[in-house]
């Protein structure tokens, strides 16, 4: 079982690039946009200038707003949200419940995934690099001098891995599926993340705790 550290909780101002955002909230660009556009968190999560970012803490708030949608109305999901921000400076584990009248949410589960979507990307990190001096400084795989962008426009396009990992038996399955993953967090600048195209089929199932008179669990 999954124990929340503090050390997320002393990082919730923190912010957190829009494509990275996305994929820590557990949704979509377009998503994460909506909830920009339309301040559906408080002003203090959500950066729309220089770079669209969310907070960290935004990023938990994102993932309950979507995640909750149908065991809750949309003003449920914003009073919670509006009352574990009060003290989101010195916010601590135990004050991951929040009560309203006959409303009971436990927020844990939500920031454990966070932590756990944020672990996971600096993982991610850990496969490839950027050296001036190999291939311009383009993002390629560790060791390598195989362009990372390359070889997801290649799957984008249509391309079998098979066919790839023939080509660079350097890679494997694994390095491909990081690189697919890679590419949506941190797309090549100036372009968009092509998440449609790579189609990215990897899916985390959370437990998520919302309590409505009595426990509810889906």
């Amino acid at each position: 079982m999954f124990e929340l550290k503090t050390s997320i909780l002393q990082n919730l101002q923190n912010w957190v690039p829009l494509p990275q955002a996305a994929i820590v909230a557990e949704s979509s660009m377009r998503e994460i946009n909506r909830i920009i556009d339309e301040r559906l968190l408080p002003d203090t999560m959500i950066q729309a200038q220089p770079s669209r970012a969310l907070s960290v803490m935004g990023c938990a708030m994102a993932r309950f707003y979507f995640k909750t949608a149908l065991s809750l109305t949309k003003e449920e999901r914003l009073k919670a949200i509006s009352g574990i921000s009060e003290n989101i400076s010195n916010l601590k584990t135990s004050e991951l419940i929040v009560h309203r009248e006959w409303l009971t949410i436990d927020f844990t589960d939500f920031f454990i995934a966070t932590e756990s979507s944020l672990n996971s990307l600096d993982s991610l990190k850990l496969s490839f690099e950027s050296d001036p001096e190999i291939m311009s400084g383009e993002y390629v795989f560790k060791g390598t001098r195989i362009p990372v962008y390359m070889v997801t426009e290649l799957l984008a396009n249509g391309e079998r891995n098979e066919n790839i990992l023939r080509a660079y038996p350097a890679l494997d399955e694994e390095l491909i599926s990081r690189a697919i993953k890679f590419a949506l967090a941190f797309p090549r600048r100036g372009r968009p993340s092509r998440k449609e195209e790579l189609k990215d089929k990897v899916i985390s199932q959370r437990t998520v705790r919302v309590k409505k008179n009595v426990q509810a669990t889906y």
